[in-house]
């Protein structure tokens, strides 16, 4: 039996190098931040704190129908880095990346808008019904990207 050195040597440095890209995707996950179009609000996903994109979505529906901003639409304030190879996965499969792109407002910058100790439409108390109805709007709204 005649054994192809070049090929076991590729099939070992393919498995490698899959596995070093699983690694790295795994590590460079990237998340993104959120606004409203008027901006008065605005959020960012914290994958270890489980707040991922459908969050988002969420606590966005929310806004619009506590602060009465029916008119409101929800951008992605994050860039894609089309250079960054351990994000392709990402830009390819998560529809958080179908939102549209807008550069983020100089007082809110990525973070979490408003803040929870200022007094705000947004950090009062909710419903049972009006969380409801902001879930349902949320997935549909996903469902449409």
């Amino acid at each position: 039996m005649n054994k192809n050195p070049i090929g076991n040597k590729s099939v070992k440095y393919f498995l490698i190098f899959t596995f070093l890209y699983a690694v790295g995707c795994w590590f460079f996950w990237p998340s993104a931040s959120f606004e409203s179009s008027d901006a008065n609000w605005g959020d960012h996903e914290i994958p270890l704190k489980n707040r991922d994109f459908e969050s988002m979505a969420l606590f966005f529906e929310l806004y619009k129908m506590k602060c009465n901003a029916k008119e409101a639409i929800l951008y992605r304030t994050t860039q894609i880095q089309y250079w960054n190879i351990f994000h392709w996965p990402s830009y390819w499969f998560e529809k958080k990346w179908l939102v549209p792109y807008k550069e983020a407002s100089t007082h809110i910058k990525g973070s979490i808008y408003p803040d929870t100790t200022k007094e705000h439409c947004f950090n009062g108390p909710e419903s049972d019904a009006t969380v409801k109805e902001a879930v349902r709007r949320s997935k549909d709204y996903i469902k449409s990207l």
